[in-house]
């Protein structure tokens, strides 16, 4: 994700509100401006600022349709995100967006979206768009954390696969538990798949996960051209 633009480049939106969705990550969801000035496609980012803390992206976890821009965030316990996570109803909060070019493209192509931690978020949006573009489209989801504790949409995102029986979703954990399977999401998704070569992939979460994801995925097939992240590769 790049550098933050100017704060003059800015604009002021009222929050809508702010709840908890796990133990540490909550849902900031803010007005939606004009959209006949202000839209994003399904992938992108946005940079938030909020009091005295310095700007940070943030991955929109919200459909361009809704009335709302929503955000996932980790509350570390300081800085921005801590802030954020005190928001209240009707609170400013700056924002500049859209960002980034790691977006849902309209195909016929199987898609593979591979998300890890918060990395999820700008995800669902995708699937969300390529589902309601085309209700049978293959997709697989698989989402990648740490502990159990970190599926954060574990449950919303069973109940979406269950309603699409061509939708595919998978959780992966680094640590053993009921939920899910064991190991590295980039390892898990190469496992599943022997060829990929017709797939398109969408890849989000810290450089090193996904830069490790893309070789095990190139592995089976997948073509760089064919791959959607705005970590560097």
């Amino acid at each position: 994700m790049g550098h933050p633009p100017n704060i003059s480049d800015y604009m002021t939106v009222h929050a809508v509100d702010c709840r908890k969705i796990s133990s540490s990550i909550f849902e900031l969801r803010l007005q939606q401006p004009d959209k006949r000035f202000f839209t994003f496609k399904p992938g992108q980012y946005a940079f938030l600022q909020h009091g005295e803390h310095e700007a940070r992206p943030y991955s929109i976890a919200s459909s361009p349709d809704q009335d709302t821009i929503c955000f996932h965030i980790k509350d570390t316990g300081h800085g921005l995100s801590h802030g954020l996570s005190k928001v209240k109803e009707n609170e400013d909060v700056l924002i500049n967006y859209p960002h980034g070019s790691a977006v849902y493209r309209e195909t016929d192509r199987p898609i593979l979206a591979i998300g890890g931690g918060l990395g999820l978020a700008p995800l669902v949006p995708i699937v969300r768009a390529a589902l309601k573009d085309n209700p049978d489209h293959r997709i697989f989801l698989y989402h990648g954390t740490e502990t159990e504790q970190d599926l954060y949409l574990h449950a919303e995102l069973e109940n979406l696969s269950a309603h699409f029986p061509n939708l595919v979703y998978r959780a992966v954990t680094e640590t053993p538990n009921s939920k899910s399977e064991t190991g590295l999401v980039g390892d898990i998704a190469a496992i599943h798949h022997d060829d990929l070569s017709g797939f398109d992939a969408y890849i989000s979460g810290a450089p090193t996960m996904v830069i490790h994801t893309v070789e095990q995925l190139e592995k089976k097939g997948l073509k760089r051209r064919h791959i959607f992240t705005d970590a560097p590769l």
